[in-house]
């Protein structure tokens, strides 16, 4: 906790350390270690150590805006999915509809007589 603390930035509110206003500059490695000793009071006394070292790593002000781009890549790409896929999906119905077409070749057949008739008539 020597680092900028005389300005007040940093205090340590057990069992938390809390760091107002975090900068580029406070980026970096911070140890917290704990001592204690076993069994208290006695001649074999040992002291044990517990090191906990956490980074702390600042990012930009933009940050946030990667995964934001990503997610809308996404959703452009799954709305593009479904459209292509109902796209197909009906092509695939009027492609096998045997009814549909079989009306469309009537008619189409019915037309060419038709034509044919007048012809004659003329």
């Amino acid at each position: 906790m020597n680092k900028n603390s005389d300005n007040g930035r940093i205090s340590k509110r057990d069992p938390n350390l809390y760091i107002d206003k975090v900068t580029k500059a406070d980026q970096g490695s911070y140890r917290c270690r704990a001592t204690n000793r076993f069994p208290v009071g006695t001649v074999d006394e040992t002291e044990f150590h517990a090191d906990l070292i956490q980074q702390l790593r600042i990012n930009g002000n933009l940050g946030w805006l990667y995964p934001l781009i990503l997610i809308i890549v996404i959703l452009l790409l799954l709305f593009l999915t479904i459209f292509v896929c109902s796209a197909l999906k009906k092509r695939k119905q009027n492609q096998y509809n045997v009814a549909k077409r079989e009306k469309t070749l009537r008619t189409v057949e019915e037309n060419e007589r038709l034509k044919e008739v007048e012809v004659y008539e003329e």
